[in-house]
């Protein structure tokens, strides 16, 4: 059967899983059991990933999956391979990650020895390998334990794992004072996933946040922030979103097209009727698939409650100058 790997195993894949299932038989009868397959098989990590994942899957007594598990950890270039890209589809990482913490309740950290240290180390992992270990470790990784390993990572060069170390941290971290020290970055995405990651908090300083986000020259940041907003009930938002669906700036048209979209309010429908019609085709599109996103909530949901004012109404956004997608 497929399993994790959402395929079958190839042959060769095949052969390596018969000599893992024969060498946990000879673990099984005796615990000095030759373990040299293991040095054999990570010569061809390539065949021994899936092929360990199949196994760890498998009807397995805890103890012997555990050994195999920590026999596989001991051989770094398997991690890696489990990673990299071309090799697994991300739904499928994810769930083979999610699996293996079940084995191993400190997999996240495992995995999240691979990205590089706060000093400069040998560990060179490329911008493609260290976004999707950023991207499982959100997924993956209960509390704040890894706040530490990634923190420093909102700093890095790169503006794609900065904007993605930020994203992760924030959804664990909701320092103010961390907040307002990332809602400076030079970085937009930065800013945009800082604001995300205070989506759901109810607190004064996220709303605080979000109220600077408004007045952000970017319309990523904006739109973020006005969804953070609409929770709190903050007056004017649905006017004030409203008028930037008008903006003479595409990016911004569109932005608050997706914002209507994910607010999901009946109110907006003839707005977006009108946005279909739109010169810019982008905005027309985002129009398209908010009306349908608007329409769903209100079959989905009842009518609600008018939410309870906030002290002071969004402020107009400012002038841009660089615009990003929502």
């Amino acid at each position: 059967m497929a399993g994790l790997l959402g395929r079958d195993l190839t042959s060769d894949e095949q052969a390596v899983e018969a000599g893992l299932l024969a060498t946990l038989e000879e673990h099984k009868k005796s615990r000095d059991a030759d373990t040299s397959f293991f040095e054999t098989a990570a010569s061809v990590p390539e065949l021994l990933c899936p092929a360990a994942v199949s196994v760890l899957e498998s009807d397995l007594e805890p103890a012997l999956r555990r050994w195999l598990y920590l026999q596989l950890l001991e051989r770094p270039e398997c991690l890696r391979q489990l990673i990299a890209p071309g090799h697994f589809s991300r739904e499928q990482l994810l769930a083979v990650s999610r699996h293996l913490m079940t084995i191993d309740g400190f997999f996240d950290v495992k995995l999240a020895g691979l990205l590089p240290r706060r000093h400069a180390d040998q560990r060179r992992l490329d911008t493609q390998n260290m976004l999707r270990v950023l991207d499982v470790l959100d997924a993956i990784s209960p509390g704040s334990r890894l706040v530490l390993a990634v923190n420093h990572l909102t700093h890095h060069p790169d503006q794609h794992i900065a904007s993605k170390a930020a994203l992760v941290v924030g959804r664990r971290l909701q320092s103010k004072q961390w907040v307002k020290g990332q809602m400076t970055s030079e970085d937009p995405r930065v800013r945009a996933n800082v604001l995300e990651a205070l989506w759901g908090i109810h607190s004064e300083s996220a709303r605080e946040a979000f109220r600077i986000g408004v007045n952000d020259e970017n319309n990523r940041v904006v739109g973020n922030a006005l969804v953070g907003l609409h929770p709190f009930g903050e007056p004017g938002l649905s006017e004030f979103v409203a008028r930037m669906l008008e903006d003479p700036r595409p990016a911004f048209r569109w932005t608050a097209a997706w914002v209507m979209g994910r607010i999901g309010d009946p109110q907006f429908g003839e707005k977006l009727q009108r946005a279909l019609q739109d010169k810019d085709p982008k905005v027309g599109k985002a129009a398209e698939r908010a009306l349908a996103a608007v329409q769903s909530a209100c079959q989905a949901q009842p009518p609600t409650a008018e939410p309870i004012s906030a002290p002071s109404p969004v402020a107009p956004p400012g002038e841009p100058t660089s615009a990003a997608t929502p």
